[in-house]
Parts: C-alpha cells; sequence; structure tokens
C-alpha cells in the first residue's frame, strides 16, 4: 500500500472514530423521570425538586371547550413548561388528553388550578374545573 493511502485509511478511521464518540447517546442520564398524573389521581401530588411531572386532563378542543391554568400559582416554586392536546384517535373531532408539563423548581406548596370552558364566553362558569396541590420536596 502506498504512503497516500495509509494516510486517507487513516484519516477516514480517525473521522468515524471521531464521529462515534461525539454522536454516541448519554447513557448517563441524571434525570428524574416524568411523573404523569391523569385525571383519576388524587389531587395531592407530591414531586422531588428539579422533576418533571405532566397534568392529563381529557379535553375535546373541537367542542371550542379547552382547559385554561390559573396563573395564581407560585411561580417560584414549579415552573410551566408547555401544553399539548394528543387526540386519542385520527378522527376529527375526537376526544384526547390536554398534556400539561411543569417543572418543580424549590421546596415548597402550591395550587394549580384548571378550568374547561370556552375562552369566548366569560358570563358562563366552568362546565369542570380540577385543583391539584403540588409539594416539592428536597
Amino acid at each position: 500500500m502506498s504512503k497516500i493511502m495509509l494516510v486517507i485509511v487513516g484519516a477516514v478511521a480517525l473521522v468515524i472514530l471521531c464521529a462515534a464518540i461525539f454522536i454516541a447517546p448519554n447513557t448517563k442520564d441524571n434525570s428524574k423521570p416524568i411523573l404523569v398524573i391523569t385525571v383519576n389521581d388524587l389531587s395531592k401530588v407530591n414531586v422531588s425538586k428539579g422533576q418533571q411531572f405532566q397534568i392529563e386532563l381529557t379535553s375535546n378542543p373541537t367542542t371550542g371547550f379547552t382547559w385554561q391554568l390559573n396563573d395564581m400559582y407560585d411561580h417560584t416554586t414549579v415552573r410551566y413548561i408547555s401544553n399539548q392536546f394528543t387526540p386519542a384517535t385520527n378522527n376529527i373531532g375526537s376526544p384526547g388528553l390536554d398534556v400539561w408539563t411543569f417543572e418543580a423548581l424549590r421546596p415548597g406548596i402550591t395550587d394549580l388550578q384548571f378550568s374547561y370552558s370556552q375562552s369566548w364566553d366569560t358570563t358562563t362558569p366552568a362546565a369542570e374545573s380540577k385543583t391539584y396541590n403540588i409539594n416539592v420536596t428536597n
């Protein structure tokens, strides 16, 4: 083999090795698993500081009703991350789950209050309400 061919083979091997090191998945995951809270769970929830948790609420936004989070919770204890609706089927008008994701920031207690209503109708009381008492521990 010529010297040029050896250099090329060595360079290719080095590129593959570097790619394997930088692209390899991180097998050391020190994060805590996401706690999922369904509508059937108790309203008192214990989570650890740094842990993400999700609240799943049955919903059907095609009716005009959606879950709204009351903004009066302690934002220093719990941080809102996202809200996403996942339909139960691919059928138009299908109900599903409204998934609310939060992160526990520091030890403390706060209430997360949700109301199921039509956002444009401010005179009619919510069709349903849910309150979750979140207790964040170390």
